[in-house]
């Protein structure tokens, strides 16, 4: 998916965490995922970067 999406010109986000299953469960897995979510979200519904 990530590659097909940066294939047709897209910017994509892709965050994995090598010591995870599905999910983020450990803390500090779980708030780099909320920072970086937040991160996303301020670029493309507020513009700011």
């Amino acid at each position: 998916m990530i590659a097909a999406v940066r294939a047709n010109g897209q910017d994509a986000w892709h965050f994995l965490a090598a010591n995870e299953g599905h999910g983020f469960r450990k803390k500090e897995n779980a708030d780099y995922y909320f920072y970086t979510s937040l991160m996303f979200w301020r670029e493309h519904l507020l513009g700011e970067e």
